[in-house]
């Protein structure tokens, strides 16, 4: 069975929800009330009212009431089911109940019914009697089917709700009686009238979002639902879950894969029915006018319908009117003298009714009048044409025109979006037809970094075109978009030759991929050099502008942020003047690698990652996913990193991207910050088995991974001597960058060992970033200890200022305090035995023990008092001491019985809300409870004891 998407909460309700919680509390209260919740059907009037139920039972209010029906049915059915519902609740059987039950039950003989007054009174006395036991709340829904007898009820139970003390929620659409009446409700102050308008696009978007639970979606998918769902959530949930069950939305890898050429609408049933019937009942005239209509987009272009169907523009347009009239029809909030379909699944609707032959008929002819009136087809207009002509059975003209498509959608960007265009078009194209298809496909491909389908189709095509030999600029394209997919399998030298051919034909395109391979090489001044005299040649189109000033960011990053981040940010400019999606995507990440060195921030990694998807930008996507794993496991965030992790190596390794080796490191270092050997060597296995003999692989394993394992353990001798066997490697790759030189210079001053380690820190690629600079100068402190205390003090100083402005950069500090503790307390200067305490205090708390316990060693070999361990007040029960649970942990478990949030915890135990987060986290872990309300019973179960 196929999941239906629901969204998990309310979107783009936030006014709304405020409303009903409001009436919910005035009715606990006792003071009464009435909110109507106006909107067409999915707008989410049934959501909201099921929010306002639970709001009610959580309050220990009595909930009533009904819905009308569309068909005749009981009278007054809403007080009807109303006093059922008290019934079913178990209410007391006393003289209110009994003579609204009276009252409303068809009587055995004497006059038919009840009248409204009467209905309205006898069920204003049984919800007195219900809000006298803590309060009711009644709810009426569909008023728009109700008759008037029950309006008028309900209008009397309003008026006097500070009689009964109830609130009143109701929920109708727009038009028709009820509708004016609820008006006047609003305008008297009888009741609160909300009108539930359409939600945003930015809304639509997040909603889509949370059904699917994922930070972003592709732009096809988003602009298919926005497009259709016209801003009803209803739809916006029906719209997914017809994808899922039609196959264009695929569970992959804790996401969702979109297969854009499946994007099909099925029409909910019920909206389905209502179109039908409706349609039927129009003039028959008037029926090929909205067909023909239908078929040229949602918005009525009534000046190409004479054209199509045939008839006069004065018929047409009282064909339109009818329509119109008939609710099909609306005027177009973007352009008031214009119309468009009311809804856009009333537009697909409508389409889906005419037979295949009808349909072609029409189309040709829609096809014939687009192309006179809108010649080449610009804008909007390419795409409708090519489903023109695919409705009209003509292959060559569809295949042209999908082509012409996907070559747009590729130059602004949207690479997922063209693949499906071209694709398409590579299906209905004879071989001897396809080469600008393919071409332009193998362009796309490679943009998107799906490095085995731009080589398996490229090659061929670059062949075939070099023996047609006529035309120089397509060479061109396919050139650079070979070296491009080279160059993200990490295959310079390939990459490298389709430079210089390129070069053959344009000398300033062919530089920039060049200056790519340079930089990704190891060559960063010849890349930079090489990027700058093609910037400045004034002959490169925009996206490779962008390509081009990447370059000068990656080449100027290692030794200057500043300027790295200028570049970057040109990039970025260029990119949004332009409507360059991947290179605004590839440039974010750019930016994003700046606060990675500088700040730890992923903020912007963050955005570059939502940019990458909705282009369809995998190798980008690939990329962002690896250096956010590297963030947070370098900001101790170990789990989330380990996530971001996984997935840059599921895209890296269906894509074929070079980053797949060194994201395996990176989980290979999750595991090792968490003493998790086994896993860290697996991971191992599987880098080296990915890349075998690679030295920068190598000085990862041994620089990233294997000193990472030492320093968690305590070993600050092990992990120089991993970094030795990192640098050894390193020198093999001169430009590559490292990020532990300065780590390295540290470790070699505490142990002892090589002093000309600083210089070669401070010079090595990289050396002035944050990390390396400020370990450089506590490397240096520690160095000078013995001949100035005073210098030494000022640079260990600066050191640990620079890692505390890093984002979570507190266990940076603590490390080097232990690290630099016995030198500076052997020396005299610093302040080693409060480092040692503020140390052993945090890892203990962070749950590493093997430096808390080197911290504990530390500080009784410098005569300084150990804190005591961070044990807790509880006793630990023997069942939860079985499971391994602290005392401390016991401590937060009574707090969450008593329902506090972490921060609550946190105030109530002087710990840090993420102390408390990790505390929260191991109990789930331990105890084996999916939530926290299941920690909660264990902690009712501590509760009960003495």
């Amino acid at each position: 069975m196929v999941e239906q998407l629901l969204c998990p909460r309310v979107v783009g309700r936030d006014a709304e929800l405020v409303a009903v919680h409001e009436t919910v509390a005035a009715a606990a209260r006792g003071f009464g009330g009435g909110t109507v919740l106006l909107g067409e059907a999915g707008a989410g009037k049934s959501r909201l009212v099921d929010e306002a139920r639970d709001a009610a039972r959580a309050r220990g209010l009595t909930v009533l009431g009904g819905r009308c029906v569309e068909v005749a049915g009981v009278p007054f059915g809403p007080f009807v089911e109303a006093v059922a519902a008290a019934e079913r609740a178990g209410a007391p059987r006393g003289a209110a109940l009994a003579a609204a039950r009276t009252v409303l039950d068809r009587p055995a003989g004497g006059r038919d019914v009840s009248t409204p007054t009467e209905v309205a009174e006898a069920v204003l006395r049984l919800l007195r009697e219900a809000a006298g036991g803590g309060g009711a709340l009644l709810v009426v829904e569909d008023l728009h089917w109700a008759d008037l007898e029950t309006v008028a009820a309900l209008d009397h139970l309003l008026a006097h709700s500070a009689d009964h003390g109830a609130g009143c929620l109701v929920t109708l659409r727009p038009g028709g009686d009820a509708h004016g009446r609820a008006r006047r409700w609003g305008d008297t102050r009888t009741a609160r009238l909300v009108e539930l308008l359409p939600l945003s696009g930015a809304d639509v978007e997040r909603m889509v979002r949370l059904c699917l639970g994922v930070d972003a979606v592709v732009t096809g998918l988003l602009e298919f639902v926005r497009e259709r769902a016209d801003g009803l959530p209803f739809l916006v949930e029906e719209l997914l879950a017809g994808l899922r069950r039609s196959g264009a939305l695929l569970p992959v890898d804790g996401g969702w894969q979109v297969i854009e050429r499946r994007l099909r609408v099925t029409v909910p049933p019920t909206l389905a029915d209502a179109v039908t019937a409706g349609f039927t009942a129009l003039h028959p005239r008037t029926q090929g006018v909205l067909q023909a209509a239908s078929l040229l987009g949602r918005r009525v272009a009534w000046d190409l319908l004479p054209r199509v169907t045939g008839l006069a523009p004065d018929v047409v347009l009282a064909s339109l009117r009818e329509a119109t009239y008939a609710g099909f029809l609306a005027a177009d909030p973007d352009d008031p003298g214009a119309l468009r379909f009311r809804h856009a699944l009333i537009r697909d609707h409508i389409a889906a009714l005419l037979l295949a032959p009808e349909r072609a008929v029409l189309a040709r002819r829609a096809l014939d009048a687009v192309d006179d009136v809108h010649p080449g087809l610009p804008g909007p207009w390419c795409a409708l044409g090519a489903q023109l002509a695919d409705m009209a059975g003509d292959r060559g003209r569809t295949a042209r025109l999908l082509t012409e498509l996907g070559g747009r959608e590729l130059r602004r960007g949207a690479l997922a979006t063209a693949t499906t265009h071209l694709e398409r078009a590579l299906e209905l194209l004879d071989p001897e037809d396809s080469l600008l298809a393919l071409e332009e496909l193998v362009a796309a491909h490679a943009l998107a970094g799906d490095v085995d389908a731009a080589l398996e189709r490229g090659v061929p095509a670059l062949d075939e075109r070099r023996a047609r030999a006529d035309a120089p600029a397509r060479l061109l394209e396919l050139e650079l978009a070979l070296g491009r997919a080279l160059l993200i399998a990490g295959r310079y030298v390939e990459a490298r030759r389709h430079a210089v051919r390129a070069g053959a034909v344009d000398t300033a395109s062919a530089a920039v991929l060049s200056a790519q391979v340079d930089v990704s090489a190891g060559d960063p001044e010849q890349a930079e050099a090489t990027a700058r005299a093609a910037i400045r040649s004034g002959r490169l189109a925009p996206d490779a502008a962008c390509e081009a000033w990447e370059v000068v960011g990656r080449a100027a990053r290692l030794r200057d942020v500043e300027a790295a981040e200028q570049a970057f940010t040109t990039a970025l400019d260029l990119a949004e003047r332009h409507g360059l999606a991947a290179s605004r995507a590839r440039a974010l990440h750019e930016l994003g690698t700046v606060d990675l060195l500088d700040t730890m921030r992923t903020d912007r990694l963050g955005q570059a990652r939502a940019a990458a998807i909705e282009t369809g930008a995998a190798a980008t996507l690939a990329v962002v996913d690896f250096h956010l794993a590297e963030a947070l496991v370098a900001r101790q965030r170990v789990a989330e990193g380990r996530e971001a992790a996984g997935r840059a190596i599921a895209t890296a390794r269906r894509i074929g991207s070079s980053v797949l080796a060194p994201a395996l490191l990176t989980l290979a270092r999750s595991h090792a910050h968490e003493l998790a050997v086994e896993a860290m060597e697996g991971a191992l296995d599987r880098a080296r088995a990915c890349a075998p003999g690679d030295p920068e692989i190598e000085a990862g394993e041994w620089g990233r991974v294997r000193a990472m394992l030492a320093l968690h353990r305590g070993e600050p001798a092990e992990a120089r001597a991993a970094l030795d066997r990192a640098v050894v490697a390193l020198r093999a790759v001169p430009g590559h960058h490292f990020p532990h030189w300065g780590l390295w210079a540290l470790l070699h001053a505490v142990t002892g060992g090589d002093p000309d380690t600083v210089a070669d820190a401070a010079s090595a690629p990289g050396g002035d970033t944050r990390f390396n600079r400020a370990l450089v100068r506590t490397a240096e402190a520690v160095w000078r200890g013995p001949r100035d205390p005073r210098a030494a003090e000022e640079r260990f100083v600066a050191g640990v200022a620079d890692l505390g402005a890093y984002v979570d950069g507190e266990w940076l500090v603590h490390l080097v305090g232990w690290l630099a503790a016995p030198a500076a307390h052997r020396d005299g200067w610093g302040d080693p035995v409060g480092w040692l305490q503020a140390a052993v205090r945090w890892f203990a708390d962070h749950d590493r023990p093997r430096l808390a316990t080197s911290c504990r060693t530390g500080l009784r070999a410098v005569g300084g008092p150990v804190p005591r361990r961070g044990r807790g007040t509880s006793s630990v029960p023997d069942e939860l001491l079985a499971l391994g649970v602290s005392s401390r942990e016991v401590d937060v478990l009574r707090l969450l019985g008593r329902r506090l949030t972490n921060n609550g915890i946190a105030e109530a135990l002087v710990l840090s809300p993420r102390t408390v987060e990790k505390h929260v986290a191991s109990l789930l872990r331990k105890t084996g409870s999916a939530d926290r309300a299941a920690l909660e019973a264990h902690a009712a179960v501590l509760s009960a004891r003495p």
